[in-house]
């Protein structure tokens, strides 16, 4: 499978590409009722972030002593339970829904803690109905950001093993080839 550097690669690649996508996105907007846009331009201009921040933090090799969980640092304890009971590439990890859905439930209390108090600060700010599209566009592009990043990586192992696999099968039939070719058969 890939290794690290290589999902942080194509993860690089698909926050730059949704990074020149956010124009034509936000130009949408404009014939949206103004609640509905208030919540996706947030959701669109965040984005990129949450891609970012998904395919470095929120890999699916979360469920091994990977790269990616050592980069929690001392928050990496909060971790070690899914670590530990997750097998490497089960459907628990490695799928394309469950896996998001799975992990965001596991990252519900630290995220109830970050929304809560975003949205006191933003409060005082705005009103509360503005707070809440805010937050639901935020929230609406981090599940998002998380599908892609799961998506992103899963297609990378596939496309990894299936190159591989191929490889290893070209070799081998050009091996099988090259010992027929010295002793003289076709």
């Amino acid at each position: 499978m890939p290794n690290y550097k290589v999902h942080d690669y194509i993860g690089s690649i698909v926050t730059k590409v949704s990074v020149v996508a956010l124009f034509p996105a936000l130009a949408a907007t404009a014939s949206l009722p103004e609640h509905f846009r208030l919540s996706y331009s947030a959701g669109v201009l965040i984005l990129p972030v949450f891609i970012h921040l998904s395919t470095t933090y929120l890999s699916p090799d979360l469920d091994m002593n990977s790269k990616i969980y050592q980069r929690w640092g001392w928050m990496r304890w909060y971790w070690y339970p899914y670590r530990e009971l997750v097998e490497h590439r089960s459907w628990i990890s490695h799928s394309l829904f469950f896996a998001a859905t799975f992990k965001l439930c596991y990252l519900a209390p630290l995220l109830s803690i970050l929304c809560s108090i975003l949205f006191f600060l933003l409060s005082l700010l705005l009103p509360a109905h503005t707070v809440l599209a805010l937050l639901a566009g935020i929230v609406t592009s981090f599940y998002g950001s998380v599908l892609l990043a799961d998506a992103v990586h899963i297609l990378a192992d596939i496309g990894f093993f299936r190159s591989k696999k191929a490889s290893k099968y070209a070799n081998k039939h050009a091996n099988k080839h090259a010992r027929k070719n010295k002793r003289g058969g076709r």
